[in-house]
């Protein structure tokens, strides 16, 4: 009952901001064109914008493609087909990288899963994420079969322990391949606890790719967006579409994963944005968002701080609830032990003002985009 009542106070906290201020906001206007799996078509009542403003919105989101594609279907591209014609041909391009990198690594007989790169929607990730659940050494073999392939690898940034991406140079396409998933040593998931629970999808290519299913993806997504920072419309389309998509069981395995690895309050920020600015667009928070909010709790300062800052998204957590997130994941054995070893090794100064150098980066940056350009990019010979 008690979650019910703060459910409300976002739909309460909604109706207060105005119907001016949801109406002139560039962020309602472009998910009212693009929609929610959780409204039909018939009940939509935004116009279908064809926008440079929107579009480069979108781009910002990481949903450049899934808005063009919505403008595409309804007949309404006209004067953005030249971009729509360059993110399909970078999505073709995608594709047979991401095919690429599957059979490499299905042939070199390595244990990986794929994360936060298959979306249930059109669009080109800025890169392909992997993991590789072996120990060092298969991660090391892995890296050397990308090298033998034809692959470059980027040099690394700061003096951290995570290599450079690799780079194919066929499709321009680079794979983030990780022994653990970190930023600098601060693992934010345990590998451990998703291995021999990976599933097989079949890519268009017919080749066949390892990835995580799609409740620990979405748990994987949710502690990212707080690593970097930012809450982009990117993920609300994936939660969403992947919300509709799950039987009540599968929600109840969500709940558990997020339990289990420590990040309810990144899920219960993340989560109370989403309900907000779906009440905001469409007049409804979705029912299973609605189920996993009253079990796990609602976030009322991240929802006044995306109404004050007029629903402007990409959105930066507030530090308070990144503090919190950190705070919740201290209840992870593994998480603890890593922060015991970014600790140790920031005794290294190198380190120290890398480390803060970033977090400045991340408390300033307005949107994140992976893009290489090669000239500006730099690989080992």
């Amino acid at each position: 009952m008690y979650q019910t009542t703060r459910l409300q106070s976002i739909k309460n906290k909604i109706q207060l901001s105005g119907p001016n201020k949801i109406n002139e906001s560039l962020t309602i206007r472009l998910l009212r064109v693009i929609g929610s799996p959780f409204v039909p078509d018939s009940e939509m009542h935004g116009d279908d914008i064809e926008s440079l403003e929107l579009y480069e919105l979108a781009v910002k989101n990481k949903i450049s493609l899934l808005y063009l594609e919505t403008l595409q279907k309804r007949g309404r591209l006209i004067r953005l087909k030249p971009q729509y014609e360059e993110m399909r041909r970078k999505y073709t391009n995608f594709s047979n990288a991401f095919a690429r990198a599957a059979r490499i690594l299905n042939n070199g007989n390595i244990d990986y899963a794929v994360f936060k790169t298959v979306r249930p929607y059109p669009e080109v990730p800025g890169d392909i994420d992997a993991v590789i659940l072996g120990d060092e050494n298969m991660y090391n073999k892995a890296t050397e079969i990308f090298l033998r392939s034809g692959y470059k690898e980027a040099i690394s940034d700061g003096p951290t322990p995570t290599k450079g991406d690799l780079m194919d140079f066929t499709e321009n396409v680079p794979i983030d391949l990780q022994q653990d998933l970190r930023l600098s040593w601060l693992n934010y998931m345990d590998k451990d606890k998703f291995r021999g629970r990976t599933i097989k999808i079949k890519l268009a290519s017919g080749d066949e790719v390892s990835v995580l299913p799609p409740e620990i993806d979405m748990a994987a997504i949710l502690i990212h967006s707080m690593m970097e920072q930012l809450y982009l419309l990117g993920e609300y389309y994936t939660i969403n579409y992947r919300l509709a998509d799950m039987t009540d069981d599968a929600v109840n395995s969500f709940i558990d994963v997020i339990v289990d690895n420590k990040i309810v309050q990144a899920a219960r920020c993340h989560l109370s944005i989403t309900a907000a600015l779906s009440d905001a667009s469409f007049g409804i928070v979705p029912e299973k968002i609605t189920d996993i909010l009253n079990r796990i709790g609602v976030d009322m300062s991240e929802v006044s701080s995306i109404i004050k800052n007029d629903f402007t998204i990409p959105h930066r957590y507030q530090l308070m609830t990144v503090s919190k997130v950190f705070v919740d994941k201290m209840g992870d054995k593994k998480f603890r032990y890593s922060v015991l070893l970014q600790i140790l090794h920031m005794l290294n100064p190198k380190l120290t003002w890398f480390m803060i150098n970033q977090l400045i980066v991340r408390r300033r940056r307005k949107y994140y985009i992976k893009d290489y350009v090669i000239n500006k990019i730099r690989f080992k010979a």
